[in-house]
């Protein structure tokens, strides 16, 4: 099973970034992100900067991605702007009919969504 630190190290190398560039976007010191790739615990300001640096979800920090976020991203670097436009375009239209439900939500609400 693929660790924190590691998910982490893997988007980072994704992106192209070193240590140090991700450390800068996040304001903290390349040590810190050593750290947390060999699976160091880090505070919640520093997972937000880490979400923002590495445009990612917390989700996909602490749980990693779900199935078939690789091969969407896969497909997404594949395409030229045009591509990505329309890609982009597509989701968002799909997405705005075809949400998800939070379970939280529905228990909060007294089981009504």
């Amino acid at each position: 099973m693929e660790t924190i630190g590691q998910r982490i190290k893997a988007r980072r190398l994704d992106l192209g970034m070193s240590q140090k560039a991700l450390a800068d976007a996040v304001g903290v010191d390349q040590s810190i992100i050593s750290d947390i790739e060999r699976g160091a615990g880090f505070r919640v300001d520093v997972l937000t900067g880490l979400v923002e640096a590495l445009r990612v979800s917390y989700e996909h920090i602490m749980r990693g991605p779900e199935p078939g976020a690789a091969d969407l991203l896969g497909a997404w670097q594949a395409m030229d702007e045009a591509g990505r436009a329309s890609l982009l375009a597509v989701a968002q239209s799909l997405a705005s009919t075809h949400r998800r439900t939070d379970p939280s939500r529905k228990r909060a609400a007294g089981g009504r969504t």
